[in-house]
């Protein structure tokens, strides 16, 4: 069960992936890579902050609001974010991590896992 508000989503995604883990878009956003584990907080993630790490113990190397998510085109079951870069959003890093990602609840003394 969730807490709060959703703040921020934590992903492991390397800065020199190959295959569309992060593309620009026309418009300046991008589209993030494709997550699974998301169903139940799909209401909750626009607006929330993407943050991209090299790993789990890096700070994020991109990071910015979601605005958008759909279905993974070439990913059954899984989600694609579109989000804004933004760099005043400050470098973070996560703790807690499931095998892809983390996530940060407002009111919530900790993050939940997946």
């Amino acid at each position: 069960m969730t807490k709060g508000r959703l703040l921020r989503l934590h992903f492991i995604a390397h800065e020199n992936a190959q295959d569309g883990l992060l593309a620009a878009q026309p418009d300046g956003t991008y589209k993030s890579g494709a997550w699974g584990k998301m169903r139940k907080i799909l209401p909750q993630v626009i607006g929330a902050e993407i943050h991209l790490h090299e790993n789990q113990r890096a700070e994020s190397w991109c990071r910015g609001r979601i605005t958008a998510w759909e279905h993974a085109v070439n990913h059954p079951g899984r989600i694609t974010f579109t989000f804004m870069p933004d760099k005043t959003i400050a470098p973070a890093t996560a703790r807690r991590w499931g095998m892809e990602q983390a996530r940060v609840w407002d009111g919530c003394d900790s993050m939940e896992n997946t």
